[in-house]
């Protein structure tokens, strides 16, 4: 639920922000369709380590490896183990299937 609040808040809030005054009032099809895709991958990458630990932790829910919770699996990630960019895993092909 907290990615579906993250994605859906920065999906409407940079649309709604950033056309008036990236395209002002008569913008085309073409350009509005641009900037949905922009913002969609940009709101994607900003909800996707959610979406990643929330896997996580459902796949390691019957084995030995048991978090306390999202923040204490999030620390375990980052800090001790993987490093940030393993909550970015298959973010390119996730991207590439909202086009």
């Amino acid at each position: 639920m907290c990615r579906n609040i993250c994605l859906q808040s920065f999906y409407f809030g940079l649309y709604d922000s950033l056309k008036p005054i990236l395209l002002g009032d008569d913008a085309g099809f073409l350009m509005s369709f641009c900037l949905g895709y922009g913002v969609t991958v940009g709101s994607g990458l900003t909800s996707y380590p959610l979406d990643t630990i929330r896997r996580r932790m459902m796949m390691t829910s019957g084995q030995a490896v048991k978090y306390n919770g999202s923040w204490d699996c999030a620390v375990q990630v980052l800090v001790r183990k993987e490093g940030f960019m393993s909550l970015m895993k298959e973010q390119v092909q996730t991207s590439s299937e909202e086009l």
